[in-house]
Formats: C-alpha cells, sequence, structure tokens
C-alpha cells in the first residue's frame, strides 16, 4: 500500500474520505499490510516518508480499524493504532515511538511540524513520543502528547548561552504544555523546573517554579557594577510568570536564595542571602535586563580585622592603616539594580 496525504498550511488534512454524504467501504473485512509506504506532504515543507511499514486493517460498514509498526520515522521505530469513521471525517489514532534523536533545525523543515523560531532558539536531544491524534467531523484536530526528554539542549541566541543536560517529563493538550519535572544545567549550575504554559491564541501565558543550585556569580549574564566584586555560588528558588503582549514574551518573577562560599573584595562573608524581583523582563532582540528589576542581598561579616575592611571598603581613602588595629563583624542590607 501507498499512502498520500495532504496538509494545508496550517498543517490541516485536505481531503480526508468521506464528507458524509457517500460513505466509503472496505473492499474487505481484513486487510495486511506488508512493506506499507506512506508520505506526509505540506506546501513549502520536506515531505515525511514512512517505509516498510507493517499492519492490518479490519472494518465493518461504519467504521475501520489500524493497527500498525514502522521500523524507521525519524531515527526511531513507531507503533500506530487508530480508527477511522467510514462515513465521516472523524478518526483516532495513537502513536508510539522509543527513544530517537532530534533536531528542531531538521525537524522544522518537514510537514506536519510545528513552526519552530531557529533565530530565538535550537533544541536537540532524545525524545520518546506516545501520543493521541482526533479529528472530528469539522476537520478539527485535538491531540495530546506525552514526551520523554534525555540529553537535551538548546542554544538560546539572546542570552548567547545554552541549556544541556535536558531530562524530564513533558505533557501537552491542544496547546496547553505541562512541565511535571524537567532538569538541566546552565551556565555551570543544576535547574530543576515544573510549570505549565498555554500557547493558544489569545491565552498566551505561563507560570514557572525553578530550582537552581550552584549557579557561580562570575557566570551571570548581568553586567552590574554592584555584582563585579562579589564572588560564591547562588541556589534558591524563584517564581516565574510568561505572558504574551504586543505580540513579545514577557518574563515577570521573584525568588530567593543563599550565597555559599561568599566574598567581597576578598573579604569572606559567613552568611548571604538574597531576593530577586523581576517586574517585567521582554524577551527580544537585543534582550535587555529590566530597569525596574533589583537584586537584594543581605550578609553578615564575622571578625574581621579592620585594616582588611577598611582596604576592601575604602581603598583610596588617605589613612594609614598600619595604625589601626582591632576587628569589626557587622550586618548589613544591599540593593542592587540588575541592570546599571
Amino acid at each position: 500500500v501507498n499512502v498520500r496525504v495532504e496538509l494545508d498550511t496550517h498543517g490541516r488534512p485536505i481531503g480526508l474520505p468521506g464528507d458524509g454524504s457517500t460513505p466509503a467501504e472496505l473492499p474487505a473485512d481484513r486487510i495486511e499490510i506488508r512493506r506499507g509506504r506512506c508520505e506526509i506532504h505540506q506546501p513549502d515543507r520536506q515531505p515525511i516518508t514512512a517505509e516498510g511499514f507493517a499492519g492490518e486493517l479490519r472494518g465493518d460498514k461504519d467504521h475501520a480499524s489500524v493497527a500498525a509498526t514502522v521500523p524507521k520515522l525519524l531515527g526511531g521505530s513507531w507503533s500506530l493504532q487508530g480508527t477511522l469513521s467510514l462515513t465521516s471525517t472523524t478518526a483516532s489514532v495513537n502513536v508510539e515511538s522509543n527513544a530517537f534523536t532530534f533536531d528542531t533545525l531538521q525537524l522544522s523543515r518537514l510537514a506536519g511540524v510545528p513552526a519552530w523560531d531557529q533565530q530565538r532558539m535550537q533544541a536537540s536531544g532524545r525524545l520518546a513520543v506516545n501520543a493521541t491524534v482526533a479529528i472530528d467531523a469539522g476537520q478539527q484536530v485535538t491531540y495530546h502528547v506525552d514526551l520523554q526528554l534525555d540529553s537535551g539542549q538548546v542554544r538560546m541566541e539572546q542570552l548567547g548561552t545554552g541549556v544541556t543536560e535536558i531530562a524530564g517529563h513533558l505533557v501537552a493538550d491542544d496547546g496547553l504544555f505541562t512541565i511535571p519535572n524537567l532538569s538541566a544545567a546552565i551556565l555551570g549550575a543544576r535547574v530543576s523546573a515544573n510549570g505549565h504554559l498555554d500557547a493558544n491564541p489569545g491565552r498566551e501565558s505561563g507560570q514557572l517554579k525553578v530550582q537552581l543550585d550552584g549557579l557561580a556569580i562570575d557566570n551571570l549574564p548581568i553586567d552590574a557594577e554592584g555584582l563585579k566584586d562579589m564572588e560564591g555560588e547562588i541556589s534558591g528558588t524563584a517564581d516565574l510568570g510568561l505572558s504574551l503582549r504586543a505580540g513579545k514574551w514577557n518574563l515577570a518573577g521573584s525568588g530567593q536564595g543563599q550565597i555559599d562560599q561568599g566574598a567581597w573584595r576578598g573579604i569572606p562573608i559567613e552568611q548571604l542571602t538574597c531576593q530577586f524581583s523581576m517586574p517585567s523582563w521582554t524577551l527580544d532582540e537585543p534582550l535587555e535586563l529590566p530597569e525596574t528589576g533589583q537584586l537584594k542581598t543581605e550578609f553578615r561579616v564575622v571578625d574581621r580585622r579592620l585594616p582588611t575592611l577598611l582596604g576592601a571598603i575604602a581603598p583610596d581613602t588617605p589613612i594609614q592603616r598600619d595604625k589601626l588595629d582591632g576587628s569589626l563583624s557587622l550586618t548589613g542590607e544591599i540593593t542592587i539594580p540588575l541592570r546599571s
């Protein structure tokens, strides 16, 4: 059997058998398929071809059911089970694959694959898919997709960096994406996250909870004057919100944490906690930090020699530090603008 599926520019199927007026019929109660071939075509996209699939098609007067295996498609093996109404355009299909390697630069050129903005983000990794797709009588497509991701990488040109070692679970339901659990490495730190994103037109928004461990201050992509003299590793949590305004994604949120092995101008700081707030951050090119965002830190210095402290705080002060003696303990608070 050789099957050709035509999609329009929006990814909707064209010319499914049966329009409700002329019922279709199977030529037999059971059809066995060997060495099958299926092609999916869409304007301005490269076709997807599955060759060598095998299975069987069973039917009665009104419905047909299909079960098939595809040994090689997009680098993975797939299984398929579904039903098709012979009197209308309704259909339901469940598709499952083993883990295969993907690259959005290649996938986004193929028929039936959702568009991906390669200028903003490129992704690759290993992916296992379990999906159910249904088409109603009005050719409206609904879907539930369960993805298991491993060895993922995302390159974000705006930040000039990438996210690596991405692994976790993602679920997509008709434009609503849920992240039950996800872990990754970014800027030398470990990140875990969960949340959701609604990509349906008019409802574009999302919430994300993030746990960060071991982010070195030196690796922060922030050119803030107050951070240049600080050392240490940040660990903490953040609540982030996404929204779409005037065609641009905006990020806002807040978080809190602590800085381990902290130091300021070489002076060890025994306790250093931090909070940040970010009212609005537009994900655009070039990417700029918000003028209203800030990093607030609380610190404690215990029993430090006065000459050492004065040399760090005011190195140009005309005081003979060799005549100073004693030590000092202090606590304080610093608020640093994220963009300065």
